[in-house]
């Protein structure tokens, strides 16, 4: 696979539409706290008492199978529940950083994650 291939976001096998992923970012961002980008790594902070923890797990799930380059986990800390992106190559850090910038889904949804076209296949 080339770098190329690794760095596209493949959706055309995914079990929902880019409407219901828009709909899950919108509910899950609702409790987003903060998002913080260092080197090779994003963070989001969301409210623990306030983001639906399996509706998050199951977007997270969701993203690893259509952008495989993107690691990712979930942790609890305090109050807090951290969902951690990495990647390995530094030509993903674009994805990283473009992530990084999105609107808040919450209030924005027409610019929510899904519509960053650089990364779409």
């Amino acid at each position: 696979m080339s770098m190329d291939e690794a760095l596209v976001c493949d959706l055309s096998a995914a079990r929902d539409s880019v409407e219901e992923r828009l709909a899950a970012y919108r509910e899950v961002f609702a409790a987003l706290l903060g998002r913080e980008l260092r080197d090779r790594q994003l963070r989001f902070r969301f409210r623990a008492e306030h983001v639906d923890v399996a509706l998050l797990g199951d977007l997270v799930e969701r993203e690893r199978a259509c952008c495989p380059f993107l690691h990712s986990s979930l942790r609890t800390v305090g109050s807090e529940v951290w969902w951690d992106c990495r990647v390995d190559s530094a030509e993903a850090v674009p994805f990283l950083q473009a992530l990084h910038d999105l609107p808040d889904p919450a209030t924005s949804p027409a610019e929510g994650i899904l519509a960053h076209q650089p990364f779409r296949k």
